[in-house]
């Protein structure tokens, strides 16, 4: 497991869902083909530290060789 995530709470109380290293890693590696990433791209973090999409912003540069960009505020 690499990170839990948790539900809305739609059922009643928010639940906790675990993702496994290779789920993440195969999502990278298929965006990284599809959307044709590389080192000459830059990425801007957009999404909250504490949401799960920032684990795709932070790590998809990192595996495409390209620049991540922190906004201060």
């Amino acid at each position: 497991t690499s990170n839990v995530i948790y539900s809305s709470g739609t059922t009643g109380n928010p639940k906790g869902v675990m993702v496994e290293h290779k789920n993440i890693v195969n999502q990278l590696i298929g965006l990284i083909q599809k959307l044709k990433f590389n080192q000459e791209m830059n990425h801007l973090l957009l999404a909250k530290i504490t949401f799960d999409v920032s684990v795709q912003q932070i790590l998809l540069p990192i595996l495409s060789g390209g620049r991540l960009y922190i906004p201060e505020e």
